[in-house]
């Protein structure tokens, strides 16, 4: 039975927090062992880079020598950073026949168009999947949300785990899980001076539904936290160390590496994880170095648009990320001022565009609409928050899509587990 802790736990975070990483174990050990050590101050950027094209070479080559080489090798292609890193690596060590990509989202997105682009450069066997085609069933939903022990956003992560379904157990699939966030990408401007400081900033910055909350005031998200430091942070900053054990490791990892699949994950190579986290920090704040060493790595294919860069090369100039921010901005305004004539996507939407689904896509708005119903007679969430939540968003004037989808992906949850109203 779940309890309404974790009831309530989910309906904040998303998900149930845990500390799921044992940080005296590889490859998290080798934070340990460089305890004594000074980061690696003395180098220069120069050298840095060169270090880090080194070692992220070599991870990437190190865990393809552990593969079946007779299997083909999958790779989940967005317009993002890490996956083209891997690609990079794959490119370099094995026959472009022997890669599979696929790409996915709506066709108007970043992750869709990037992705494919970068594909057909490269010339490896490639497909696409639009996810706006995509079925929403009851039936289907709930086989989902068996797999899992707790909640989880199940939308969201049914579309993710439906790329993994095209292709046979056999492969090999990759996958860069902790590849942003070892390489700085969640890097807060100053590191929290104490672990209370950390717990609230991370309470903060955590909130799964931002448009609405869906949890009394009886709760505390802190109280599901741990008390004390998971390491002394002279070794890894608080903020990371909460980042690394509960969220990536306890909520990430376990919607981007299905069960039954042969996954390997080239950032938690020992190559790449002693040498990115003895890098001083003010060179992984924003990615910085890591997207030096990516330009030098891979010249070609990070010539090429990125997702992270607003839909332009790493090495854009100012007055191109000038003229996206305009082109951008003027979507805004012109989705807030016609709302009901204009249907384009802004092409940095992951998967779908939720907000629009639930008010048109006959199929998502049912399977929503019914588990919320469904839900209100569970007495778990106070059921004019629900209606409310939902009147306001078909009526276009507050996007509520997170905080819905959320509340239907636990209903469906409790009935996966035959947990009866």
């Amino acid at each position: 039975m779940l309890s309404d802790k974790s009831i309530a736990a989910f309906l904040y975070f998303g998900y149930v927090p845990q500390v799921k990483i044992n940080f005296s174990t590889p490859p998290w050990s080798l934070i340990n062992k460089n305890s004594n050590t000074d980061p690696i101050n003395a180098l220069t950027e120069k050298d840095l880079i060169t270090g880090g094209v080194k070692a992220l070479k070599n991870a990437i080559s190190s865990t393809i020598k552990d593969c079946d080489h007779e299997a083909g090798h999958f790779l989940p292609l967005s317009g993002g950073l890490d996956s083209r890193a891997i690609l990079g690596g794959l490119l370099e060590n094995l026959n472009p026949s022997q890669i599979h990509t696929v790409t996915f989202g709506m066709p108007a997105t970043w992750d869709f168009k990037i992705g494919n682009k970068v594909a057909n450069y490269a010339g490896v066997r490639h497909e696409s999947i639009d996810f706006s085609r995509i079925l929403w069933n009851q039936s289907d939903l709930e086989t989902f949300a068996a797999r899992f022990e707790s909640p989880i956003p199940l939308f969201e992560c049914f579309l993710f785990d439906q790329i993994y379904h095209q292709f046979s157990y056999d492969m090999v699939y990759w996958s860069g899980y902790m590849g942003d966030p070892l390489a700085g990408s969640h890097l807060l401007d100053t590191d929290s001076p104490s672990w209370d400081i950390a717990i609230q900033r991370f309470v903060n910055r955590s909130r799964y539904a931002k448009s609405a909350l869906l949890v009394g005031p009886e709760f505390n998200p802190k109280d599901l936290l741990p008390a004390l430091p998971l390491m002394n942070n002279s070794i890894l900053s608080y903020d990371e160390q909460i980042d690394f054990a509960i969220r990536q490791e306890g909520y990430i990892k376990q919607v981007v590496m299905p069960k039954n699949y042969d996954v390997r994950m080239p950032f938690l190579d020992s190559h790449w994880v002693d040498f990115i986290l003895t890098v001083p920090r003010e060179f992984r704040i924003q990615q910085y170095l890591y997207k030096k060493i990516l330009i030098k790595a891979f010249p070609v294919l990070f010539a090429l648009p990125v997702k992270n860069n607003q839909g332009l090369p790493l090495n854009a100039l100012p007055w191109q990320h000038m003229k996206v921010r305009i082109s951008l901005n003027l979507h805004s305004k012109l989705r807030q001022w016609f709302p009901s004539a204009n249907r384009t996507v802004h092409p940095a939407i992951n998967y779908i565009d939720f907000n629009e689904g639930l008010r048109s896509k006959i199929d998502l708005k049912n399977v929503v609409f019914n588990n919320l119903n469904d839900l209100k007679k569970r007495q778990i969430v106070d059921s004019e928050l629900i209606d409310l939540l939902w009147g306001r968003h078909q009526k276009k004037g507050i996007n509520h899509s997170d905080a819905l989808l959320l509340l239907a992906s636990l209903e469906i949850f409790l009935k996966s587990k035959k947990i009866c109203q």
